[in-house]
């Protein structure tokens, strides 16, 4: 079975086109409910172009220190790093509030705790 269907059917919603099904382990074979997690589709972009892109840059990060084209001074450098890294924790974060959404609706992740991340309404509007 589909995976977004699988995941429509589980939840009885009709997930509109602008919201995508998101493996949470990053394995396309694993579709099992805990595996899922619905987010809009621009999230879900935004959060696989960070990641790679901050994965890519951290492991390539000795190299430009090497370089010796690149003339970027330490701190600026580490400033590049440090503003990258925000970015996507604060990419990170808005998933996460999607997953505690999700949590909450499969009445795993208790109501009050839930209210300090997300606002009921914002999410509700969304299917």
């Amino acid at each position: 079975m589909n995976y977004r269907k699988k995941y429509e059917d589980y939840f009885n919603v009709n997930l509109p086109s602008d919201i995508v099904v998101h493996h949470i382990d990053a394995n396309r074979e694993n579709n099992s409910l805990d595996n899922l997690v619905a987010m809009p589709r621009e999230l879900h972009s935004r959060y696989h172009s960070q990641k790679n892109e901050l994965f890519s840059v951290l492991s390539h990060a000795d190299d430009k220190y090497l370089d010796l084209e690149i003339i970027i001074s330490g701190i600026a450098l580490n400033n590049y790093y440090l503003e990258m890294m925000k970015s996507f924790i604060n990419t990170y974060n808005e998933c996460w509030e999607w997953l505690a959404y999700k949590l909450y609706l499969e009445g795993k992740y208790p109501v009050d705790v839930l209210k300090t991340y997300i606002q009921e309404d914002d999410y509700a509007t969304q299917f």
